[in-house]
Formats: structure tokens, C-alpha cells, sequence
């Protein structure tokens, strides 16, 4: 999925997203399993948000399919030990391998089909160390469910009309989404469509087990005090 036009004021409508809550609790979980870490894969790194925070502390390699994403990225990144690559994560193969994978902010939600979440996970699999960790978050149906049918939002100099459309057959959230961005006196239009599918738990705990991970933690939100019970956001951790 690129993000064209989106990825440039991506960073604006994300701005609720709370990058450092989740590497706090990427942290926590390094302390925790005292796990040695040389060197991390991040895959679906957008902007770069989450990379930033990690290449102060740990090389990175991180991989995105929206060439845009990354030229935001690689202006933030500037001087830290993060190498960027514009690879669909459905089809990465590095020759080391690393110590933490993680893909934060639902970035695999918005891969559709079974067979390719099998094939991810089997790769990421195939490129850690023994003990290592895969972190991932997931939205849940019960997010895409609470979405309101249209919001309208306005940001500094971007205003927009976003429309979502959950099928529940299909499991397939559609975003429809209207930008007017600021443009001197005027506003200029532009539109985008982006996908993603809910995944059951019980089919991403088989799918990492099938793979080979084991030790399976899932918690909500980034936060062990929060129940699983309708969490809008589930955030799965397996060791090889």
C-alpha cells in the first residue's frame, strides 16, 4: 500500500498516536527478557516516527513500500544508525539477522490476504536470532466497528473528509478520504483510498505458531494494565 499525496501530512494526522508510550514498552520488554539487542528490523517504518526513537539507541533497518514515507524518513533520520529500504514487507530477504522485529501503527492490517501474513511472519522468523522478539500491533474489527461513518477534521493547514466503510464478510475497513491542503488562498484537492482487513486472534496465534514462534504475550494498547475485552489495538509479542 504507498501512501502518495497522504504521506506528506501523514505525520499531522497521526499526531495522537503515541510513538513514545510504544517505545517505552518496546523498551521495557528489551529490559525485561534481558535480551540482547545489535540490531533491529522494523518493517512498515512510514515516516520513520517509531525509527527515529529506536536509532538513537540501536542500528535499524527499517523498510517501507511508499517511496514518499521514506523521503520523509530519511530527512529525520539524518546522522543515526538507520538504513532505510523502499521493499514490500511480503518480500524482504537480508543476509544477517536480528535480535527485535517489530511493525507498529497497523501496518499489517493493511495486508489482505491470509497467505501473505503466514508468508511475513515466516520470513521474520527466518531472519532472528534465537530468543529474539517479534513485536506487532494489530486494529482490531472492534475498532474498525466504533469508526464513525465520516469525520471531518482540520489540521493547521489541511482539512479533510474521511469516510469508512467496514465489510463485515469480508472484514475489510475502506477509508475514503478527501484532502483539501492549503495552497496560498486556495485549497487543493486531492483523494485517496486505503484498506485494512481485521484479523482474529485465534488466526494470528496459529499463524505465528505455525511459523515457529512461540511464547505468545498479547496485550492492549501498549499497556499491561489493560484488559484484552474489546481492545481497539492488540499488540502481539513471540520469541523464536
Amino acid at each position: 500500500m504507498t501512501y502518495e499525496k497522504f504521506a506528506f501530512i501523514y505525520d499531522k494526522l497521526m499526531s495522537d498516536y503515541n510513538y513514545d508510550k510504544v517505545y517505552d514498552f518496546i523498551i521495557d520488554f528489551i529490559n525485561e527478557k534481558s535480551l540482547k539487542v545489535k540490531e533491529i528490523l522494523e518493517l512498515g517504518c512510514g515516516t520513520g516516527e517509531l525509527t527515529l526513537r529506536l536509532a538513537n539507541k540501536y542500528p535499524v533497518k527499517a523498510l517501507d513500500l511508499s517511496s514518499d514515507m521514506l523521503s520523509i524518513a530519511d530527512k529525520k533520520l539524518i546522522g543515526l544508525k538507520a538504513d532505510l529500504y523502499n521493499i514490500d514487507m511480503r518480500d524482504f530477504k537480508f543476509a544477517e539477522k536480528f535480535d527485535l522485529a517489530l511493525s507498529v501503527c497497523d501496518s499489517l492490517n493493511y495486508i489482505m490476504e491470509e497467505e501473505d501474513i503466514e508468508s511475513i511472519f515466516k520470513n521474520v522468523y527466518e531472519h532472528l536470532n534465537n530468543k529474539a522478539l517479534f513485536v506487532f500491533d494489530l486494529n482490531t474489527e472492534e475498532r474498525f466497528k466504533s469508526f464513525d461513518d465520516i469525520y471531518l477534521e482540520e489540521n493547521e493547514d489541511v482539512f479533510l473528509v474521511w469516510e469508512n466503510f467496514y465489510d463485515l464478510d469480508t472484514c475489510i475497513n475502506t477509508y475514503s478520504i478527501n484532502f483539501f491542503v492549503e495552497k496560498g488562498d486556495l485549497y487543493e484537492r486531492f483523494y485517496e483510498e486505503h484498506h485494512e482487513r481485521a484479523y482474529k486472534k485465534d488466526f494470528i496465534i496459529k499463524a505465528l505458531k505455525d511459523s515457529g514462534f512461540k511464547n505468545i504475550e498479547i496485550f492492549s494498547e501498549y499497556d499491561k494494565t489493560i484488559t484484552l475485552e474489546k481492545s481497539k489495538r492488540l499488540v502481539y509479542i513471540a520469541e523464536k
